[in-house]
């Protein structure tokens, strides 16, 4: 009692993170990764153990077998807790209940009825959550994921805030409703989350994550953390300038790549220009030259980001990121052709693996750490 007593919160707290981005690891590995002594991760592991949220399991490996006694490798326990991840989109809202480990138990869509659902919103999570009743110990909250800039309190940033939102408190309106605690993330933010923690991010602290939907944005995390800026506006990618002189842009400006790489801004020129077709149909001549149009633009921008923050690893996600090479190998001469060679060289552009449900998945993983830190603190669990 006394030994867990000691250990720091923050010490607890970096080894569920380093667990949940990399699953399985040994305990002097997860010491290695948290930067505390062995003494000090087995107290906190033994605290973490007694509250559920770990299991440790004999190594499978026979290359370890061989060795020797196997290890004992360290993983969440996806029964401990879930929490509750919602996007709400221009026209649908997207929910879904993830555990620990960020595995889904059940995922809903619903067409948008209302400017600001929130009833509507409610009632999905709430349907979710009985749903996976009793497959987990805790419902640590709801996530919730907008296309739109959420400053460092969790507010939807005012100068910007979309249609019919004006003064609503997203996050204490649901609260209300729901009677859990409600947490608000940019979209592309909660993307990158996702994508840094189960995806094609994984294992790399300095990275970029590029969201192509019918809004473009970025995420950044910068040294394993997410940066929202001093006023939650850090990744507005999509608004950079890329052509002076081009369309009129939603926030005012012209020419900024939203208006050339966002998927509502190219089905509105492919219609102007063949109706029936759609970005879907890649063998179509039209849809190509939109796509590497875009696609150097995209990589115009990510030169910009990359020359000013060098990431490891830049993520291209959202609806557009299953284009394939035709874009990809634009965004590559974009970035070859505007970027610094050293950064150029080494830094790789990968397209995201967690799919759709990346802003839910991860506004649901920023929740459950959110509220993991206070289950953890020995002030309220001992």
């Amino acid at each position: 009692m006394h030994e867990a007593q000691a250990v720091d919160p923050t010490t607890m707290l970096r080894v569920l993170r380093a667990l949940a981005q990399s699953p399985g690891l040994t305990r002097a590995q997860i010491a290695g990764r948290v930067g505390s002594s062995r003494p000090t991760v087995s107290a906190a592991l033994r605290l973490l153990e007694d509250r559920g949220f770990l299991e440790q399991r004999i190594a499978s490996d026979a290359a370890e077998r061989r060795t020797g006694r196997p290890p004992m490798r360290v993983f969440l326990a996806g029964s401990a807790a879930s929490s509750v991840g919602l996007e709400i989109t221009r026209t649908e809202l997207h929910a879904g209940v993830f555990d620990i480990s960020g595995r889904v138990l059940a995922e809903l869509r619903t067409p948008l009825r209302g400017a600001v659902p929130l009833d509507d919103a409610a009632a999905l999570v709430r349907e979710l959550v009985h749903e996976t009743s009793g497959a987990t110990a805790y419902v640590l909250g709801v996530g919730v994921a907008v296309a739109a800039p959420v400053d460092r309190d969790g507010r939807v940033v005012d100068d910007v805030v979309p249609d019919g939102w004006d003064g609503v408190d997203l996050a204490r309106e649901l609260a209300e409703r729901l009677a859990l605690p409600v947490a608000v993330e940019n979209d592309a933010n909660a993307a990158a989350l996702a994508e840094h923690r189960f995806g094609a991010g994984r294992h790399c602290s300095e990275l970029l994550y590029l969201r192509l939907s019918p809004g473009v944005g970025a995420g950044l995390i910068l040294g394993d953390r997410l940066y929202r800026g001093a006023h939650g506006i850090a990744g507005e990618l999509g608004h950079v300038t890329v052509d002076p002189a081009g369309a009129l842009c939603s926030c005012g400006s012209r020419g900024c790549l939203e208006t050339i790489a966002g998927t509502l801004a190219l089905e509105d020129e492919l219609r102007g220009v063949r109706r029936g077709v759609t970005l879907a149909e890649r063998d179509d001549r039209h849809v190509r030259r939109l796509l590497a149009d875009a696609g150097l633009a995209i990589g115009a921008a990510i030169a910009t980001a990359v020359n000013l923050l060098d990431p490891a690893r830049v993520v291209v996600g959202g609806e557009l990121a299953d284009a394939g090479p035709v874009l990809f190998d634009a965004i590559d001469q974009g970035l070859a052709r505007d970027a610094l060679v050293p950064a150029l060289a080494r830094t790789e552009v990968v397209a995201g693996t967690v799919g759709p449900r990346a802003p839910v998945l991860g506004a649901a993983s920023a929740l459950m750490t959110r509220e993991l830190e206070a289950l953890v603190n020995p002030a309220s669990v001992l």
